[in-house]
């Protein structure tokens, strides 16, 4: 007894769509983007560790690419949140699953400012 053919590209479907979410916030192309952490990130200014692992999705000037919203000081998001939240909520970001709680804090203050 195998396996029923619609069963199987159900299966497959669902791991596809499960991998292109895992994959980040944007479309398929942005797939292949990945972040990989800085070899050494110890000490780092916020604005150094937004140029690492965020400018690329969301423009050095902040203002947003197809891949990533604009997360400028007038951003809601940005503008209603502490620190201590945007840090959480980067956290939680592709970019930002790697940094430590100080570079968290140092790039969410960073964007309120």
């Amino acid at each position: 007894m195998g396996i029923k053919p619609g069963v199987a590209v159900s299966a497959f479907g669902l791991l596809a769509a499960l991998a292109l979410t895992a994959a980040g916030c944007g479309g398929a192309s942005e797939a292949a983007i990945t972040t990989k952490a800085p070899a050494n990130t110890a000490g780092v200014t916020g604005v150094e560790l937004y140029n690492n692992n965020c400018a690329r999705c969301h423009a050095n000037d902040r203002t947003g690419t197809v891949y990533g919203k604009a997360i400028t000081i007038t951003n809601a998001t940005i503008a209603n949140s502490t620190i201590e939240q945007l840090s959480t909520l980067i956290s939680f970001h592709r970019a930002g699953l790697h940094l430590t709680p100080d570079q968290l804090a140092a790039l969410a203050n960073f964007l309120k400012n």
